[in-house]
């Protein structure tokens, strides 16, 4: 049998510990977890884990990486547009659609969104590694609603930062009460609020 390519392979080892480093993290946040316990669980040495990535914030980094491009292909990669300001001929409708669609896809990835939530609070310490990560990812999540909701609302930078503020706080609410919240239909109820249908 042909031997694998070492390329592959390596590849493969790295998901392998992006994958481990997951609920780790979501579970400890960044300070809490350490090499040690991510090696553990990835039955490979310490200087087995950081020959891949070379340091705990790398490591921190790849995994952010991979969160996001999760999200970006299982919603946003195929839509019918380019990009945010070509949303803005689409009605409001469509934005609540999408925006449905996110919550939907997040409520089936807790891990992934325990990830987000807990380093999020974590980044709000300017010394943390991923406080750029974060303070960019929000501000670029702003600029993007707002120009979603450009033509749709009256103000549609403060109905887009309460959108972000809707998500945010329905995440944190369900994934430490998921036996009482349900967070679509949290989320359904919460953005007629912010953005009622206009009948």
């Amino acid at each position: 049998m042909a031997k694998e390519p070492k390329q592959l392979r390596l590849a493969d080892r790295r998901q392998l510990i992006i994958e481990a480093a997951i609920p780790i993290n979501g579970q400890r946040g960044y300070y809490g977890f350490s090499i040690k316990s991510l090696a553990v669980a990835c039955a490979l040495t310490v200087p087995g884990v950081l020959h891949h990535f070379g340091s705990k914030e790398a490591i921190l980094m790849a995994v952010l990486d991979y969160r996001e491009r999760r999200e970006f292909e299982a919603v946003w990669q195929g839509l019918p547009f380019r990009d945010a300001v070509e949303l803005e001929k689409y009605g409001l409708a469509e934005f609540k659609r999408l925006m449905h669609e996110t919550v939907a896809h997040s409520s089936q990835h807790p891990e992934i969104l325990r990830l987000g939530s807990m380093l999020r609070i974590e980044s709000l310490y300017p010394g943390h590694p991923a406080y750029t990560f974060f303070r960019d990812r929000n501000r670029r999540a702003l600029r993007t609603f707002t120009h979603m909701l450009n033509g749709k609302v009256e103000d549609p930078r403060i109905a887009a930062a309460a959108v972000m503020a809707l998500m945010l706080g329905l995440e944190a609410l369900w994934l430490g009460n998921p036996e009482m919240i349900d967070f679509v239909a949290q989320w359904d109820h919460g953005i007629e609020k912010i953005l009622p249908s206009i009948t």
